[in-house]
């Protein structure tokens, strides 16, 4: 499980944890309650496991999305190809080299202007179409949380993805706004 507001002291039968883990065709998801805007900014804190071990080639770390035309309604992190990193915005996206491989803990960090990631090959890229429109959908983490503007078969948690998270964070502008931690209950 997963708690907002970590500075709020967890109850006598919580405990917190390193991490949880999503797990190949377990479906899971967590619902961050909040939806993006030209102000969001995410930093989450995930070990990626080799693709070998991931449900689909294209899987999501966390996002939200509106299908029609191209997912011009978006703000998600993909796995693409596994072999690269993808944020994708606004029917637009920037990436990392196309020869990423993974089975590391890394930090991966996007705004409005640019993802960055470290790990044993950190980098940056920049943004340079910047987002006009969001969807309307809130951020899932493990998934991508689609909506399709005709109803279509896109609707709900999608492409969902297999990893550890030590923390996931979301700021609007500088305040953090959803600072998630990982915990159990007795």
């Amino acid at each position: 499980t997963f708690a907002a507001n970590a500075a709020v002291e967890l109850p006598e039968d919580y405990s917190q944890v390193e991490y949880i883990e999503s797990t190949k065709g377990g479906g899971q998801y967590i619902d961050t309650e909040y939806t993006a805007n030209a102000n969001t900014k995410v930093e989450m804190d995930a070990y990626i496991p080799p693709k070998e071990k991931q449900e689909t080639t294209a899987c999501v770390l966390f996002g939200s999305r509106t299908w029609g035309d191209w997912a011009k309604k978006s703000f998600s992190i993909q796995l693409l190809s596994m072999d690269r990193i993808r944020f994708a915005y606004n029917g637009e996206y920037v990436e990392s080299p196309h020869d990423k491989t993974f089975d590391e803990r890394m930090t991966i960090t996007c705004d409005s202007k640019q993802l960055a990631w470290t790990g044993r090959d950190p980098g940056t890229a920049s943004v340079t179409v910047p987002p006009l429109e969001y969807s309307k959908s809130t951020l899932y983490i493990f998934s991508d949380n689609s909506v399709s503007e005709d109803g279509g078969k896109y609707d709900g948690a999608f492409n969902a993805s297999v990893m550890k998270l030590f923390s996931f964070k979301i700021y609007e502008g500088e305040t953090l706004v959803r600072d998630f931690v990982p915990f159990k209950t007795a």
